[in-house]
């Protein structure tokens, strides 16, 4: 056999060179396209999964690939984040029916962020009916694996009483958890509650204001806003309304409608700075504009009664309409008292 090779490979060689002497040239041999490499060449679960996340900002649907075979090989996070790209669109289809399934997998397999989107998706009615309760316990279990959006879910559940039974103690409980966990949405809503003293909460202001302080340090505009508006009030311990307002700005310079509609109130009024009312009707509209249906009530105000812009009862309806519209009880309840109601 390896003769029968060596002449074969002679003989291969000869006729190319005849053909080169007859002008012609040798046949080419096409190369196939390789195309581009495989997603997951190794196939193992894990390195999937890295491969995954390695290509989200560089290849959403080559990630879904990655994803759907670390899923398949058993890593949960790979489950979880394929139904993010379901969920949000990226590299496939939305598909919120298959995003639930795929929150299930992962939530069932040990991903506490598998629990917590699934727990947002139930919570909103996303793919499914609403499901508050059933939100609740896997935003609980989230919140088990010390998972900071998921701690910060059962506080504000505790806190409004929605999907189980109001327990202001036990909300702090929850966001001193996500909290710990680095999350500094939690954080403010700690600081918050450790600043009122609410129902079963032992108030401590000096630490409460250091939680939000450190929150708006972070871009966290609610933060910014809520600790603004206890110095502007006077609330706090050693209230500062010269500060109250610069956190305020702060917060209206995040693009937060509630900042810059309370900003727009301590002009209005001369808290912490000169009255000025075309500058308060210019931060209720941006207020407006960002969806905070505070400012277009305060702005329909403004119109009706031509404070800091010329009066307009056309405008003044229509932002009070708008402002009904944004669920601003205040304003519809003008709009029914206006048709009669």
């Amino acid at each position: 056999m390896l003769v029968a090779r060596r002449l074969h490979g002679a003989a291969a060689i000869v006729a190319l060179l005849a053909l080169a002497a007859l002008g012609c040239d040798p046949p080419r041999r096409e190369t196939p396209d390789a195309g581009p490499p495989p997603v997951c060449p190794e196939a193992v679960p894990q390195r999937c999964f890295d491969r995954g996340v390695s290509l989200l900002d560089v290849d959403k649907s080559r990630a879904a690939l990655a994803f759907a075979m670390a899923c398949d090989g058993g890593v949960p996070e790979g489950c979880t984040n394929l139904g993010a790209l379901y969920d949000e669109g990226g590299g496939v289809e939305v598909n919120l029916p298959r995003a639930r399934e795929l929150f299930d997998l992962g939530c069932k397999g040990g991903s506490p962020h598998g629990c917590f989107r699934l727990g947002r998706m139930k919570a909103l009615g996303r793919g499914g009916a609403a499901e508050l309760t059933a939100a609740f316990e896997l935003f609980q279990k989230a919140c088990g694996a010390k998972h900071g959006p998921g701690c910060h879910e059962v506080g504000k559940a505790y806190a409004s009483g929605i999907g189980v039974k109001a327990d202001q103690a036990k909300a702090v409980a929850a966001w001193e958890t996500a909290c710990s966990a680095g999350y500094d949405q939690a954080c403010a809503a700690l600081g918050l509650n450790l600043i009122l003293g609410l129902k079963g909460v032992k108030r401590d202001a000096e630490r409460g204001e250091r939680l939000l302080l450190a929150a708006c340090h972070q871009n966290d505009a609610r933060a910014c806003k809520d600790l603004g508006g206890l110095h502007v009030a006077g609330v706090l311990p050693k209230s500062d309304k010269s500060k109250g307002i610069t956190l305020l700005t702060s917060a209206c310079n995040l693009s937060y409608g509630d900042g810059c509609n309370e900003l727009g109130v301590a002009y209005a009024q001369g808290v912490g700075v000169e009255v000025d009312l075309t500058k308060a009707a210019e931060l209720f509209d941006r207020a407006c504009n960002l969806g905070a249906g505070h400012g277009c009530f305060n702005l329909a105000i403004a119109a009706q009664q031509g404070r800091g812009v010329a009066p307009d009862q056309a405008r003044a309806r229509k932002l009070t309409e708008r402002a009904c519209e944004l669920k601003h009880e205040d304003a519809c309840h003008a709009l029914e008292k206006a048709r009669g109601g």
